[in-house]
């Protein structure tokens, strides 16, 4: 009975939060206003609260043994990430001799990835219904976005209300950044629930990925996340293809593979990788690189941890070209950055885990989209950050309810037989 009526409310808070990691609210000033200093692409205080809350409720289930337990899972990884956690916090405390709310301010976000196990919860009998939720809202979210396209190049204002982040993006580099995290998120569950229920995409869903790829080619000009979205549909469409039996499947397979190298090195070129005014975003972030990698070892087997000393932090070259170092530009190692060795143990499990789980029921399929979507993250836009944790938590439990749906009729054509 409990658990019964835990299923309901998890489901409830699982909606609540999907909203609140697309910022519905900014489309509404008076809400907006006094929100978006609590939740927001760069505040997540508002979700934490409402995970803790989530993950209470589902605490007595979790020390009785109630809970769904999965033979391949990420709990490992995420249990030693919460240990390295715990250590570092406890480090900065002390070596650094501020409170433990300064230690939680700078730290905060990483507690979000509690959320792993009521995800868990909510998508073992839901997986379907909740992943179409996700799926809708993406497309609500999108066209909200792409009206507001409109009206910047009609030189209309702007209608959502920003934060601060995103209205220095939009007045320093001319980018729409809003949401756009949220948008590849959902076209990744897009992809993976085609596979689970072994259909083919509709047509809302192409239109949504194209629009997708438009508002991002052209308005929020994430270069590393169009990408990754451009691999997955490059997955998805090869794989496809392979399925067909036609006798010039090859030709048909290379044919679409020179069509997409040469996208990508028209992308490539357009989006100003290595040339133009953006190139110098790739020069500060060696320099970046450089000065993270320095810090993984300040205190020895710990980086900078957690302290609220900005010239720790954002240090480096002040101002270089304009800007400040942040080790959020730079993935993985902005990760260690902050860790140091202490880190490393969640990276390796992390991994293995990863592969075991892909490997319990192999689909190259699903392998090689969520290792684009995951992995291809690790080099500029680090899951783990304050605005990918939470969708890091949901892909991880995505992942793990996917794998371990062996009576599913949609996975049962793509798993093997345990030996």
């Amino acid at each position: 009975m409990l658990k019964e009526y835990l299923k309901k409310v998890e489901t409830l808070i699982f909606i609540l939060l999907i909203f609140l990691q697309v910022n519905f609210f900014h489309t509404f000033s008076f809400l907006a206003e006094p929100l978006v200093s609590l939740n927001s692409d760069i505040n997540k205080q508002l979700i934490l609260a409402v995970i803790l809350f989530a993950f209470i409720l589902l605490f007595p289930l979790i020390v009785t043994g109630n809970m769904d337990h999965y033979r391949y899972s990420f709990s490992l990884s995420i249990i030693v990430f919460i240990v390295s956690l715990l250590i570092l916090t406890l480090l900065s405390h002390r070596y650094y001799q501020i409170s433990w709310f300064s230690c939680l301010k700078s730290s905060y976000y990483c507690w979000i990835i509690f959320y792993f196990w009521p995800a868990l919860f909510v998508l073992k009998n839901n997986f379907d219904r909740l992943l179409n939720i996700i799926k809708w809202v993406s497309y609500i979210d999108l066209l909200i976005l792409l009206i507001q396209d409109f009206f910047l190049i009609t030189g209309k204002n702007l209608f959502i209300y920003l934060d601060e982040f995103s209205t220095n993006m939009l007045v320093i580099n001319n980018r729409f950044v809003v949401d756009g995290d949220f948008l590849v998120f959902a076209a990744f569950c897009i992809f993976i629930l085609a596979i689970y229920n072994a259909k083919k995409l509709d047509i809302f869903e192409i239109v949504y990925i194209l629009f997708l790829i438009l508002h991002q080619s052209f308005f929020s000009k994430g270069r590393v996340s169009l990408l990754i979205l451009l691999l997955m549909v490059f997955v998805y469409f090869i794989s496809y293809i392979n399925k067909k039996s036609n006798k010039h499947k090859l030709l048909t397979i290379v044919l679409c593979l020179s069509i997409v190298l040469g996208a990508f090195y028209f992308i490539i070129k357009q989006m100003e990788f290595f040339s133009g005014s953006r190139s110098i975003s790739g020069l500060v972030r060696i320099y970046e690189s450089i000065y993270y990698i320095t810090q993984s070892t300040l205190h020895g087997f710990w980086g900078i941890g957690f302290t609220d000393d900005a010239s720790l932090l954002y240090s480096g070259i002040n101002n270089y070209l304009g800007g400040k170092y942040s080790f959020t530009d730079v993935g993985v190692i902005g990760y260690l950055g902050v860790f140091g060795f202490l880190g490393l143990p969640f990276l390796l499990s992390y991994i293995y885990q990863f592969f075991k789980l892909e490997r319990s029921h192999f689909n190259m399929e699903a392998f090689g989209i969520s290792f684009c979507y995951i992995f291809g993250q690790w080099l500029t836009l680090f899951p783990l950050n304050i605005s990918r944790i939470f969708l890091f938590t949901i892909t991880n439990a995505v992942l793990v309810v996917f794998f371990n749906s062996k009576s599913n009729n949609g996975v049962s054509h793509y798993i093997r037989k345990e030996n």
